[in-house]
């Protein structure tokens, strides 16, 4: 145990950090947003729309992000049960104010763009590495 704490204290030490100065864990937010690919017609939106979509707002208002398929299901107020192909985009990003625009506007673009009356916004804190 004496030998663990010592090597810790030489390699904070070396690091050039105070001893008692904590490390900072990698945390940011993981925005996935759920975007339905048929508008509110359930006509599928033609994938060279959704493509043009990528290749322009998205990603340059994101800058990267990973794109997931994915199959909506849910019933709405009078019980009729519908089906969508839909996409996740996942984006991991700092929690300040800048970025919630991006999003924001992300998805309002999205909704005028495509005809949606809705897109699913799950934001989870998340600690990362790239290894």
């Amino acid at each position: 145990m004496k030998t663990t704490i010592l090597v810790c204290s030489m390699l904070l030490l070396l690091s050039g950090l105070p001893i008692d100065q904590e490390l900072e864990p990698l945390v940011q937010v993981k925005t996935e947003l759920y975007m339905g690919l048929s508008d509110r017609d359930g006509k599928p939106i033609p994938k060279r729309k959704w493509e043009a979509f990528k290749k322009g707002p998205l990603v340059d208002l994101l800058g990267g992000y990973t794109e997931l398929p994915a199959n909506g299901y849910w019933r709405n107020e009078k019980g009729h049960a519908y089906t969508e192909k839909s996409v996740v985009i996942v984006y991991v990003h700092e929690h300040n104010s800048a970025e919630d625009q991006k999003i924001d506007s992300l998805i309002a673009l999205f909704k005028e763009e495509f005809d949606q009356e809705s897109v699913l916004q799950i934001d989870t804190q998340v600690a990362y590495s790239f290894e």
